[in-house]
């Protein structure tokens, strides 16, 4: 899953080139960080569960199937954010 999250960070780079997530190579790393931790906490305080649904009907992301209908976490990540999963292991996968 390293791939997605490589993936992820560089979608966040490309449009906020100084977000904290750029810092670190995957979200994993991001996430046992406690500077990064305290950025997380202030976020879920500014928008709380309502405002963060609110978001999601905004936008209309893709609503998938479960988890069941898929080969692989990598397929289920990919197929959520319309991408091919070769690609990803391709040029995001783990080294």
């Amino acid at each position: 899953m390293h791939g997605i999250s490589r993936l992820c960070r560089q979608q966040i780079a490309s449009i906020s080139p100084g977000h904290q997530a750029v810092r670190f190579d995957h979200f994993g790393a991001a996430l046992a960080d406690p500077d990064f931790q305290t950025l997380l906490s202030q976020l879920v305080k500014k928008n709380p569960p309502e405002a963060a649904s609110a978001l999601l009907k905004k936008y209309h992301p893709p609503v998938l199937p479960g988890r069941k209908g898929f080969a692989s976490d990598l397929d289920y990540a990919a197929a959520a954010i319309g991408v091919d999963p070769e690609w990803i292991e391709e040029y995001f996968g783990d080294e």
